[in-house]
C-alpha cells in the first residue's frame, strides 16, 4: 500500500537536523474499525491522527532499503473531516548509527474503500518550536542535541487547528528503491519513571560558551539544604520557595535510583523565556553529571512559555541514572516531574533464577537488565553513549537474549540483516549499521558469522542463511584469499580504514598502531584464529543448508588454517600461543589468544590442558582479557569439564559482584568504571552481559540446536550451587537442581 504514495517533505531550508510538521486533511464517509496506516520516514516521524499521538519511532534502516510501520488507528478516526498530521525529523548528518538518506516521509491510509496517500496536496512548514539546522552534536553516534522554544509551539495536529499561509504543497519526491515492514515490534512507552531529587542549590554562571554542556560542567553550584530552598517532597512536585538574587539560577540533579532507558519528560510552572539546560549521564563522579565527556555533549536546552508546560522529547532516545537540571531564572518556578518515559522492548517472557548464592542470583538478574537495556530497534553496544550496532557485541547479546528473552531470534534476524547490509566490497561488515562508510575492525566480522551459526542452530530457520549464502561465500573466498605463508593477512579496501581492534585490553592502541605502521612485517595470530571461527561457521551454515560440497571445502581450508597457526604460533617454552610477531619473532602474548584457541578448537589437542592451565592461573606476563571477550575464556574452561568451574565462577563473583558492590545497577563496558575509556566508559553495556551464558548452559543445562531446545539433566556445573531453580516462560520448563548434580525438569502448566 505504501508503494502508492509519495517521499514528501517541504521545501528544504537546513541542511541537517531539520523539523518540520506535515498536514493532510481527508473526508471520511464510513468508518472502518480495520483501518491502518503505513508509514515511514528519513530520519524520525511523529504520527497524529485527529490530534492523538498514534505512534513514532522509525525502524533504524538503511537509506536505499526503508523499512516502514503499519498501525491500527481505526479508534482515532471520525465521520467528516479527519486529519493526518506528522512532526518529521531530518538528522542529515551519516554517523555511526545512522546513514543518510533522501529526506522525507511516506505514508498511506486506508480505512474501508478509502485510501489517503502522502503527495502534494499534503501541507508542510519548518516547526516553530525546535530549533533546525546545525547545532551541538551529541557525538557522531547519537547525532544532533535539541534546543527548544516553547513559545513556538502549537496544537497544528488537532483538525480544529486552522492552517496559515506558512503552510505550503509538499514536494513530492520518488520513494526509496526497496520498502519492507518492521522486522520486530515497535517498543513500549512505560509510565514515568519514579524520580527523586537528591541535589539542589543555587548557580553562577561565568561562561560565554555556545555548547550546554560547557555551561552545566562549568557552572559554580552552590548547594542548599531541600528544605530551605523546595516546598514539597523530593519526589516531587515542588517549587522554589524563594530565589537568590546572587544567583543567576537554580540547579536540581533527579535520581532515576537505576539506570533506565527512554524519553526525556518534563512539567512544569515557568515564566516565559526562562531557559532549562538539562544534561543526562550515568553517574555522578564529578559530584554533578558529566555533561561534558571529551566531545561528547550530553547537554541540551529548553526555553520556556509562560505558565504550566510539559514536553517530551520524542526524536532521541537517552539512557541515564542522573538528569541534572539548570534553571536560569530569579522568577517562580515549580516542578510536577522531571524525569523519563522508560521505553521497552515487548518480550515474549523471561528467566527467572533464583541461585542459593545470592550474589550469582543478584548478578544474573542485573546481567538481563543489562541486556534489555541495550537491545531497542536493534543490539546496541550500550544505550547511554552510542546506541550502536557492532558485529562482536550484538554476537555476545544475542547469545544472551537465547536463553533469557522471548522473542530474541526474531530480534537477531533483524539485527543480523541490518549488518550484512552494511558489508563493505564483500568482505567485511562495516563498524557499524546502518552507518556511515568509514572504518570496520575485521575481527567483528569474523563473530557476525559466528552470530549467523548459533541463530541457525537456535531458531532453526535456514531462510536467513539461504538469503545470505551467496554473500557469505564472496566474503569467506575474500578473506581466504589474502595469506602469507598459510596466515591470513587483513583485506585492504579502497576507502576504507581497517581498526585492528580486540577489546579494550592494556596497550590496545598502541599494538593498533603497531598493525598499521608495519604491515606486512607482523604476522597478526588473532586475526587468523578469528577467521578460522567464520569459516568454521560457514562451513556449519553450508551443510545445514545441503551444501554438503562446499561445506567440506571450508573445512579443508580451516584445517589448513589450524595448522600454519599451531606452527606459527605456538611456544613451547611458555606453552601458549604468541598473538602477534614481528619479522617472526614473538611480539605479544594475550590471554585472549589462548582463550580464542581454545573455544574455536583451532588449537592442537594436546596443547589444550596447558592453555587451560595458563587461562585457570593467568601468569605476568599475559596481557589480560577484559569484559568483552571473557566469555570465551569461561566457555573454554567449563567446555572440557568441571574441573575449572570453581575458577569460573570465583571469577565472576569477583568482576561482576565487584561491579554490584560498587553501586552497579547494570554492568559496565569496562571493569575500572568512569576512568576507563578515556573517562567515558558506559556503565551499561551488552557486552558484560555473558555469565548469562555461563548460568544457562554450564548450571541450568540448556542447550539448542537445529531449532530444537533441551535441557541436560547434568550439566557441568549443576552441583556447584547448593540449590537453584530457573522458570522458563518460553520453553515451558521450571528446572530444579542441587548438590546431586542432576537437574530436574517439570513442564509449566499452560
Amino acid at each position: 500500500m505504501i508503494n502508492k504514495a509519495k517521499w514528501i517533505w517541504s521545501e528544504p531550508i537546513y541542511e541537517v537536523n531539520e523539523y518540520i510538521d506535515i498536514v493532510r486533511d481527508f473526508e471520511l464517509l464510513e468508518l472502518s474499525p480495520r483501518a491502518i496506516i503505513q508509514i515511514s520516514a528519513d530520519s524520525e516521524y511523529l504520527l497524529y491522527i485527529n490530534g492523538a499521538l498514534v505512534s513514532l519511532g522509525q525502524f533504524s534502516d538503511h537509506p536505499d532499503h526503508k523499512i516502514f510501520d503499519e498501525i491500527e488507528i481505526g479508534e482515532h478516526l471520525r465521520l467528516g473531516k479527519n486529519r493526518v498530521a506528522v512532526r518529521g525529523y531530518y538528522q542529515g548528518e551519516s554517523g555511526l548509527r545512522y546513514k543518510a538518506g533522501e529526506r522525507g516521509i511516506a505514508f498511506a491510509l486506508s480505512s474501508g474503500s478509502t485510501l489517503v496517500l502522502s503527495d502534494s496536496s499534503a501541507v508542510a512548514r519548518i516547526s516553530p518550536d525546535y530549533k533546525s539546522g546545525r547545532i551541538h552534536l551529541t557525538n557522531w553516534f547519537m547525532g544532533f542535541g535539541f534546543e527548544y522554544h516553547a513559545e513556538g509551539r502549537d496544537s497544528f495536529a488537532s483538525p480544529e487547528y486552522p492552517l496559515g499561509e506558512e503552510w505550503l504543497p509538499c514536494i513530492e519526491k520518488p520513494l526509496p528503491s526497496r520498502f519492507s515492514p518492521r522486522p520486530i515490534k515497535k517498543l513500549k512507552l512505560l509510565p514515568k519513571a519514579n524520580v527523586k531529587i537528591i541535589a539542589q542549590g543555587s548557580f553562577i554562571r561565568r561562561s560565554n560558551d555556545p555548547l550546554p554542556s560547557v555551561l552545566m560542567q562549568t557552572d559554580y553550584l552552590s548547594a542548599r539544604r531541600f528544605d530551605r530552598f523546595f516546598e514539597g517532597s523530593k519526589a516531587m512536585p515542588v517549587s522554589l520557595s524563594e530565589p537568590e538574587r546572587e544567583a543567576d539560577g537554580i540547579y536540581f540533579i533527579v535520581d532515576l535510583g537505576e539506570e533506565r532507558c527512554g524519553y526525556l519528560h518534563f512539567e512544569l510552572t515557568a515564566q516565559k523565556g526562562t531557559r532549562i539546560d538539562i544534561s543526562h549521564g550515568e553517574h555522578l563522579e564529578d559530584l554533578r553529571v558529566r555533561a561534558r565527556v571529551n566531545d561528547n555533549n550530553f547537554a541540551d536546552t529548553y526555553f520556556c512559555r509562560e505558565g504550566k508546560q510539559s514536553f517530551t522529547h520524542y526524536t532521541r532516545r537517552i539512557a541515564c541514572r542522573y538528569i541534572e537540571v539548570h534553571i536560569s531564572s530569579r522568577g517562580p518556578i515549580s516542578v510536577d516531574y522531571f524525569g523519563l518515559l522508560p521505553l521497552e522492548y515487548p518480550f515474549g517472557g523471561e528467566t527467572e533464577l533464583s541461585i542459593s548464592d545470592g550474589i550469582h542470583e543478584k548478578i544474573f538478574e542485573t546481567c538481563k537488565r543489562t541486556l534489555k537495556l541495550c537491545m531497542h530497534e536493534h543490539y546496541e553496544d550500550g544505550p547511554w553513549r552510542e546506541q550502536a550496532l557492532y558485529g562482536s557485541d550484538a554476537r555476545n547479546a544475542s547469545a544472551c537474549a537465547y536463553y533469557t528473552l522471548g522473542g530474541s531470534a526474531e530480534f537477531t534476524r533483524a539485527s543480523l540483516k541490518l549488518l550484512a547490509e552494511s558489508v563493505l566490497c564483500d568482505t567485511y561488515v562495516n563498524l557499524c549499521a546502518p552507518a556511515v562508510r568509514l572504518k570496520t575492525i575485521p575481527s567483528f566480522t569474523m563473530l557476525w558469522f559466528l552470530a549467523v551459526r548459533e541463530y541457525t542452530d537456535f531458531s532453526g530457520d535456514l531462510s536467513f542463511a539461504k538469503e545470505h549464502l551467496p554473500l557469505m561465500k564472496r566474503m569467506i573466498g575474500n578473506i581466504t584469499a589474502n595469506e602469507r605463508d598459510g596466515i591470513l593477512k587483513p583485506v585492504p579496501i579502497d576507502g576504507v580504514e581497517p581498526w585492528n581492534f580486540y577489546e579494550w585490553s592494556e596497550d590496545q592502541a598502541a599494538l593498533a598502531e603497531a598493525i598499521k605502521k608495519n604491515g606486512d612485517r607482523i604476522e597478526d595470530g588473532l586475526y587468523h584464529a578469528f577467521a578460522y571461527i567464520a569459516v568454521c561457521s560457514a562451513a556449519s551454515v553450508a551443510q545445514k543448508l545441503g551444501e554438503s560440497e562446499l561445506s567440506g571445502e571450508y573445512l579443508k581450508r580451516a584445517e589448513a588454517m589450524r595448522e600454519a597457526f599451531n606452527r606459527k604460533f605456538w611456544d613451547g617454552d611458555r606453552g601458549v600461543f604468541c598473538s602477534h610477531l614481528l619479522d617472526g619473532k614473538p611480539m605479544r602474548y594475550d590471554e585472549l589468544t589462548q582463550a580464542i584457541a581454545l573455544f574455536s578448537g583451532i588449537a592442537y589437542k594436546e596443547r589444550e590442558e596447558s592453555l587451560l592451565c595458563a587461562l585457570a592461573e593467568p601468569k605476568g606476563d599475559l596481557v589480560k582479557l577484559s569484559l568483552s571477550y571473557m566469555i570465551y575464556k569461561h566457555e573454554a574452561l567449563l567446555s572440557r569439564g568441571k574441573k575449572y568451574a570453581d575458577t569460573v565462577f570465583s571469577e565472576i563473583s569477583r568482576i561482576w559482584g565487584g561491579m554490584l558492590l560498587r553501586g552497579a545497577t547494570t554492568f559496565w563496558e569496562c571493569e575500572g568504571g568512569t576512568e576507563s575509556y578515556s573517562i567515558a566508559c558506559s556503565l551499561c553495556h551488552a557486552w558484560s552481559a555473558t555469565p548469562i551464558i555461563i548460568y544457562a548452559k554450564y548450571v541450568l543445562g540448556i542447550e539448542y540446536e537445529n531449532g530444537s531446545i533441551a535441557v541436560n539433566r547434568s550439566p557441568v556445573a549443576a552441583d556447584y550451587f547448593k540449590s537453584f531453580k530457573a522458570i522458563l516462560p518460553m520453553l515451558g520448563v521450571e528446572i530444579e537442581g542441587s548438590q546431586k548434580g542432576e537437574n530436574t525438569v517439570r513442564q509449566l502448566d499452560k
